[in-house]
């Protein structure tokens, strides 16, 4: 029953298809599941994290690797880029997050704040600071220049995602249990809405920082207002777990994905039903949009990484 179930949602997924993208690249390397993407601000490079404890960056145009960066000694769950794309923050269950520069592959420092996995990573839109989560039911903040930890706060269940506001002066936290919290810079929290429970998974602010999408394991994404402290929509996509979610840099589009093996692209804010790309045989662990919205990345549980050039 299950298993028909399921191809059922898949025949539908392909009959949406439309010509919103072209065929995607598939980009082969990474020997198990990929947690993580993300492009670089310039978008040329593409960076991706996976169980197989390695971090890969690649060229977008030619869809090869350009370095492999090597050393965590467990898998890494996320990844991001600092502002300047000079360096890449990479968080692992070895309980370290590890920060590389981009031009030379090599280790910058190992940021050792958490006593156990560490589960998300974000860098502040200013450069400034870098947020993480663990499952210590902790988030921690280090001062870039320094690597130094800034503060430690409690979280009430595992950190699985972390989201700075485009202003720097606030940041989303998010985890088991539900719970999204919102924190001012210098770690006082000014709110915690209120979810259906289950697992959030990702968050993602809007371009212009009013409002905050979560993705998680209730089958649908959300859209809160974040001056209102309320929730403004919500949107099942289907039956399944949502692991990622995405907002173009226009602030027009939602990329999402999950256990139904497709990304969907929906209308943003409206959050209203759109295309799906197709071509992931797994899971759906991790998406990403280019800074210039010309390219979608998809990150699988097969260690695959699958790169749509979008329609303008």
């Amino acid at each position: 029953m299950r298993r028909s179930y399921l191809w059922k949602c898949l025949s539908v997924v392909l009959l949406t298809v439309s010509a919103e993208a072209k065929e995607p690249r598939v980009l082969t390397g990474h020997q198990d599941a990929v947690y993580s993407v993300a492009f670089s601000p310039d978008g040329r490079r593409l960076a991706s994290g996976s169980y197989d404890q390695t971090l890969k960056l690649w060229d977008v145009d030619s869809a090869r690797v350009v370095t492999t960066f090597e050393g965590h000694e467990d898998q890494v769950f996320r990844l991001c880029f600092s502002t300047d794309g000079k360096h890449l923050a990479s968080c692992s269950a070895d309980g370290t997050t590890r920060i590389w520069d981009t031009t030379t592959g090599k280790l910058r420092s190992t940021l050792s704040g958490h006593q156990g996995p560490v589960l998300a990573v974000a860098y502040a839109p200013d450069g400034e600071m870098l947020a993480t989560g663990g499952f210590d039911l902790k988030v921690c903040l280090w001062d870039v220049k320094t690597s130094r930890k800034l503060l430690s706060v409690a979280h009430p269940n595992p950190v699985y995602s972390l989201a700075f506001a485009p202003d720097s002066q606030s940041f989303a936290s998010g985890g088991a249990g539900g719970v999204i919290r919102i924190w001012q810079s210098n770690g006082a929290m000014t709110t915690e809405l209120e979810t259906s429970g289950g697992t959030v998974y990702e968050l993602k602010y809007s371009p212009d920082g009013s409002s905050l999408v979560s993705a998680g394991s209730q089958r649908g994404v959300a859209l809160w207002d974040v001056a209102q402290r309320k929730l403004i929509r919500r949107s099942t996509s289907n039956d399944s777990a949502l692991f990622t979610v995405a907002i173009s840099p226009d602030g027009r589009r939602l990329a999402f994905g999950g256990r139904e093996r497709a990304v969907q692209l929906w209308s943003f804010p409206e959050l209203k039903r759109g295309d799906a790309l197709v071509g992931p045989q797994e899971t759906v662990l991790a998406v990403a949009f280019s800074s210039d919205g010309k390219h979608l990345a998809c990150g699988c549980y097969d260690g695959h990484i699958h790169l749509w050039t979008l329609n303008q």
